[in-house]
């Protein structure tokens, strides 16, 4: 279920990381006004959204078939890390996954207040059982999250997130899906705050995420 504000994000956003201070997202609508937001750099490592932006509730079951709810997550004092992907990605979801894992391990025991979790775009092969193999072979505390188009589609819409099916000849994967490259970090407000790049250091994504925690302290 989609909050009052919804974003819209540009897949352009790649883009921007050579010259984030300087950026400007496009508008993050609300039903009755439109509003700009601009991504910065400083005081963070990534891509700060200012202003901060309600991120849209998601209510799905997990991988073990376990209630999932963004905002209660965020008000039991945990950031949720967010990456939208599919098990049969041959480049950008594994890539993200294993870079999430490196920086669980970095955090050390203040990892146990990260949720970090993958929304699938192809729910036609993503069942919850091929879910679970693929992200607890990255980490047993990853949280994978799929479910039927009609589930799944109000998630994509509500972050602008819209999985395009390419054909790939002579593959045995039959079709990939288009989806971002980056990531949203959910800050302990349930907003959402930062946008981490594919290749952004794992020390540096350490660093926000530990200052996002401590802002409660």
């Amino acid at each position: 279920m989609a909050s009052r504000k919804t974003m819209i994000f540009a897949a352009a956003v790649l883009a921007v990381a050579a010259a984030l201070a300087a950026v400007r997202w496009l508008p993050v609508l609300r039903a009755d006004k439109p509003e700009v937001v601009t991504l910065t750099a400083a005081p963070f490592h990534g891509a700060v959204v200012d202003p901060a932006v309600r991120a849209p509730q998601i209510e799905l079951l997990d991988h073990r078939e376990r209630p999932f709810d963004l905002h209660a997550e965020t008000s039991k004092g945990n950031v949720v890390v967010l990456f939208f992907g599919y098990t049969s990605c041959p480049d950008v979801c594994p890539t993200t996954l294993a870079h999430h894992k490196q920086v669980k391990q970095l955090m050390g025991d203040l990892a146990q207040r990260v949720r970090f979790v993958m929304v699938s775009v192809d729910p036609e092969r993503d069942s919850r059982q091929r879910m679970a193999q693929y992200v607890e072979a990255f980490d047993p505390d990853f949280i994978g999250l799929t479910g039927s188009l009609e589930e799944l589609k109000p998630v994509w819409d509500a972050y602008n997130v819209v999985p395009r099916k390419e054909e790939v000849p002579g593959s045995a994967l039959g079709y990939a899906v288009s989806h971002p490259a980056f990531t949203y970090v959910v800050d302990l407000q349930g907003n959402v705050r930062l946008v981490h790049f594919l290749g952004m250091p794992a020390d540096a994504v350490v660093e926000d995420l530990t200052a996002l925690l401590n802002e409660r302290a």
